[in-house]
C-alpha cells in the first residue's frame, strides 16, 4: 500500500493500518479481480471503496502518484518513485506470483529460450526488489 507524499500532507493522517481503508483505493478493475491473489488483499479492506480503476499497474503507480488516492502497487515499481510512501510494510504486504506459461513445443524455439533467459536475468538482478521486504531501516 502506497501513497504520495502530497496525498499524505493533504488527508486525514494515517496512523494505524486500518486507516486505510477510509481513503480511496486504486487497483485494478474489479472485473479483473477474479484472480485470487488479486481478491485476497481487496478482501481485507471491506471498507474501502475503489476510486479508479485500471488494467495496468502503471497506470496504479501513476495515479498514485498524482495523489488521486491509496495504490496497492507492486513494490518493484513504487520503490522506484521517490515521491510515494510505504504505508504499514510489515503490516500490508500481500505477495503475488508471476508465471509464464507457454506450450512445451514452442519452449524449444531459440526465440523463447532467449525471452525466458532474459526474464530468469532480469528476476535475479531485482531478487531483492522483488522480495517485498520492507527497507532495513522499517524492519523491527
Amino acid at each position: 500500500m502506497y501513497a504520495s507524499r502530497s496525498y499524505l500532507e493533504t488527508h486525514e493522517a494515517i496512523t494505524e493500518p486500518d486507516q486505510v481503508q477510509d481513503h480511496p483505493l486504486l487497483y485494478f478493475v474489479e472485473s479483473m479481480q477474479d484472480v485470487p491473489e488479486l481478491t485476497d488483499p481487496v478482501s481485507y479492506f471491506p471498507r474501502m471503496r475503489q476510486s479508479v480503476g485500471a488494467t495496468s499497474s502503471m497506470v496504479h503507480v501513476e495515479l498514485t502518484r498524482a495523489g488521486a488516492g491509496i495504490g496497492l502497487l507492486p513494490c518493484f515499481m513504487a520503490e522506484r518513485a521517490s515521491d510515494l510512501v510505504r504505508l504499514f510494510p510489515r503490516e500490508l504486504t500481500f505477495p503475488v506470483s508471476y508465471w509464464v506459461v507457454s506450450r512445451p513445443d514452442l519452449l524449444r524455439r531459440p526465440a523463447v529460450q532467449a525471452v525466458m533467459s532474459a526474464l530468469r536475468a532480469a528476476v535475479h538482478d531485482m531478487k531483492d526488489e522483488l522480495a517485498a521486504a520492507p527497507p532495513e531501516d522499517e524492519r523491527a
